[in-house]
C-alpha cells in the first residue's frame, strides 16, 4: 500500500518537469528556494516538496544534493563531480536506513498481529 500523497507526485512527461529541467540548464545549481523564485513560484514547504517531485521525476539526470539541484550533464568541475558523488553515497544510506525502519516496523507489526 502506498500513502504518499498525489500531490507530491509527478510524471516524467509533465511539462513542469521540462521547465524544471531547462531551469538547471540554464543556471546550474539552485536549491528549492531558487528554482521556485526563478519560476515566480511562492516559497513553502508544499512548494518545495513539488521542486523535490520534479527533480525525483528526472531521475539520476538530477543531481540532488547539499548545494540543490544540477543536471547531472552540467556537471564539469572534479568538486562538482564529487558533490555528484556524495550525493549517491548519502541516497544510499538514506535508503538502506528506510529499509531497516521498513523490516523493523514489520517486526513489531507481526509481534502484535502474528
Amino acid at each position: 500500500m502506498n500513502f504518499e500523497l498525489p500531490l507530491f507526485q509527478c510524471a516524467a512527461d509533465d511539462p513542469r518537469v521540462e521547465l524544471f529541467r531547462r531551469l538547471l540548464r540554464q543556471r546550474g545549481w539552485l536549491t528549492a528556494r531558487e528554482v521556485l523564485l526563478a519560476l515566480d513560484i511562492e516559497d513553502g514547504e508544499a512548494n518545495r516538496r513539488q521542486v523535490r517531485a520534479w527533480a525525483h521525476a528526472c531521475g539520476a539526470d538530477v543531481v540532488k544534493g547539499q548545494r540543490g539541484f544540477n543536471l547531472l550533464e552540467n556537471l564539469r568541475a572534479k568538486n562538482e563531480l564529487d558533490d555528484a558523488l556524495r550525493a549517491a553515497h548519502q541516497a544510499e544510506a538514506q535508503g538502506r536506513e528506510m529499509i531497516e525502519y521498513a523490516l523493523a516496523l514489520k517486526r513489531r507489526l507481526h509481534a502484535l498481529v502474528g
